[in-house]
């Protein structure tokens, strides 16, 4: 059995290590959906501009051409700003990182109960409730003993 320090450095140690990789996880989904959003965004942009230069050079079935390009573009960016970071972080972080955590912290929190000192010193209300509910449930108990007999 190893000592309760070294049993507390290792949940330490797998907490930290689980916090870590959800970190990471967060920060590669957010980093992902960032780079999926501007270069949905630039491939629309470049198709309006194709749009409106072949607009301008007299070309209006291939600048139609282009703006329905642009607006499937458009709608895949929007799509990608709405759903994209949703959809990669749950894929990107870990659902058993957060399971290693939880359970690493659920260990400290035990060893950390149990070397607590329990605390003994009673406040004075604490002293003073038990024995006047004791007595205060003698007194009724007694009333009630002389409306109902059988008690």
């Amino acid at each position: 059995m190893q000592p309760i320090w070294l049993r507390y450095l290792r949940l330490l140690s797998i907490a930290m290590e689980a916090r870590l990789e959800i970190v990471l996880g967060r920060w590669a989904a957010r980093f992902v959906a960032a780079m999926l959003f501007s270069f949905f965004f630039v491939m629309t942009l470049s198709l309006l501009t194709a749009a409106l230069i072949a607009w301008l050079a007299g070309v209006p079935k291939w600048s139609y051409g282009f703006l329905i390009g642009a607006s499937v573009w458009g709608g895949v960016t929007a799509l990608a700003g709405v759903l994209g970071h949703g959809l990669l972080h749950r894929r990107m972080v870990s659902k058993e990182a957060i399971y290693r955590l939880r359970l690493a912290q659920s260990g400290m929190r035990l060893i950390e109960k149990s070397l607590a000192e329990p605390y003994t010193a009673k406040s004075l209300s604490s002293a003073l409730t038990a024995p006047l509910g004791r007595l205060l449930w003698f007194f009724i108990r007694r009333w009630l003993r002389k409306w109902i007999p059988f008690l």
